[in-house]
């Protein structure tokens, strides 16, 4: 308990200065920007999502076990190899960059090409916050991601007071957060000596491969609401929806402040070691989250009144996705896969619970619009916590 509160006092400290930060940026956004250049500004991050979910992904989740379990010096030989692989996402990239400027597209091709510039880089650079919390060193995390988060926020507003161009504001948003993802890396190395050591890294490699499989499926499926939405109804349906989401994906990263705090701890333990503390941090986060939803879903009117006034449509739809707070415990469950390294029972679980969200997305967009993603979220949030439980009886 006495780690827990340490580790979530840092956790929940960097949370709410996301959210401070993260808040000025949604006004920002809201209030200097129309609806159609926002959503196509979306659009181009959901596609560099995508394009980035093609390379070596998972390799977060291995690397952070690596350092968990004392073999940190993997990490310089999985940065070059992570890199390699990046490289046919950025060849993809670069091509479509091409076919947007031959059709006469100057934003979405621009957008095109800084994704593929960026995309071998900011793999690697990501790689910092896995290590940070594989090492359980949530205190150096915070402080280090403040002057960083801050940097690349205050860069952006600025951008959107001084210029309504999307392709501006989408080279500051990439310039800005590769500045951001190299310097955190290179500090991380530095911090705990990390020396560059062959050994393991075949198998941490192999390991991040699986993980990758998955996580280039949740990685695709993740945008494929915005790209679906941006094409069967276009930019401004897709801004409504993603302030919709805004607020409910900061309510769930609260809950998800417990993830990193537990992994490293888990990483050392057996499934029945686990298992004895499991239940009890499943129903802390199933109160919590019922409790904060409810209060969402009561004041979400007044809130979007206030600071989003230019989507106030999106009401209805963020009060439907707050009653997904409920599935928030299934958290605790991925964890002990990660931690274990169970891949059988994840690849399980991700198939069945992605491939619902995909096949509900498919129908109910083209037919429903907003309400189609919104509920396709919900039903397959649903499937996914019931996946997990069948998984977790099946942990031995």
């Amino acid at each position: 308990m006495i780690y827990l509160m340490k580790g979530n006092f840092w956790l929940l400290g960097g949370r709410i200065f996301g959210i401070g930060t993260g808040m000025l940026l949604t006004l920002a956004f809201a209030n200097l920007l129309d609806p159609t250049a926002f959503g196509t500004y979306k659009y181009v991050l959901a596609l560099a999502g995508t394009i980035g979910a093609l390379s070596l992904g998972g390799m977060g989740g291995a690397v952070g076990r690596a350092m968990a379990i004392g073999r940190q010096n993997v990490i310089p030989g999985i940065a070059r190899i992570n890199f390699l692989w990046s490289l046919p996402s950025a060849a993809i990239a670069l091509a479509i960059s091409v076919w947007y400027f031959w059709n006469g597209n100057m934003v979405l091709g621009g957008g095109l090409l800084l994704i593929a510039v960026t995309t071998p880089f900011m793999n690697n650079f990501g790689l910092s916050k896995s290590i940070f919390i594989g090492k359980g060193d949530f205190q150096t995390l915070f402080l280090m991601n403040l002057p960083r988060s801050a940097l690349s926020i205050a860069a952006l507003i600025l951008a959107l007071f001084l210029t309504k161009n999307v392709l501006v504001i989408l080279i500051v948003y990439f310039v800005s957060n590769y500045i951001a993802s190299w310097s955190g890396y290179r500090y991380a190395l530095r911090k705990f000596d990390i020396k560059d050591d062959p050994t393991h890294v075949a198998e941490t490699v192999t390991y991040g491969k699986h993980l990758s499989v998955m996580g280039t499926i949740s990685q695709i499926i993740g945008n494929l609401d915005q790209l679906l939405l941006f094409q069967f109804v276009g930019p401004v349906a897709l801004a409504t929806y993603t302030f919709s989401l805004a607020p409910i994906r900061e309510l769930r990263n609260f809950s998800d402040n417990i993830n990193p705090l537990i992994f490293p701890k888990y990483a050392t333990k057996t499934v029945e070691e686990m298992k004895q503390t499991a239940p009890l941090r499943m129903k802390q986060i199933f109160v919590v989250s019922v409790a904060v939803g409810l209060i969402y879903i009561a004041a979400a009117p007044y809130l979007f009144k206030i600071f989003f006034p230019q989507y106030i449509g999106a009401v209805l739809a963020s009060q439907i996705l707050a009653l997904g707070l409920v599935f928030q415990p299934r958290n605790i469950v991925e964890i002990m896969f990660y931690a274990q390294g169970n891949v059988n029972l994840r690849y399980i679980t991700t198939t069945v619970s992605q491939g619902a969200r995909v096949l509900l997305w498919i129908v109910m967009i083209p037919l429903w619009g907003l309400m189609g993603a919104v509920w396709g979220i919900l039903i397959a949030d649903a499937i996914g916590a019931l996946t997990l439980w069948w998984a977790y009886k099946q942990m031995r």
